[in-house]
């Protein structure tokens, strides 16, 4: 559910650098840049821990509580 198969590495990355971008990212979008993370690890150990101190996950977290704020209130 939460893994998105056809995300491209390279424009995932570069979507997940701009903070104001995640601020306002869709669901699939989320999910997309999750899957960049995950899959990250697979080829640089240590990326998590990376994507953890730069508070992308956090953002990320942040937004995904955004979306469920906006879903309760539909």
């Amino acid at each position: 559910h939460w893994c998105d198969f056809d995300y491209s590495p390279a424009t995932t990355g570069e979507l997940l650098d701009d903070p104001t971008f995640v601020a306002q990212a869709s669901i699939d979008q989320v999910k997309s840049m999750l899957t960049w993370c995950v899959r990250g690890e697979r080829f640089c150990s240590g990326h998590w821990g990376d994507v953890i101190q730069s508070g992308k996950v956090r953002l990320l977290l942040e937004r995904l509580t955004e979306i469920r704020a906006e879903t309760d209130t539909s």
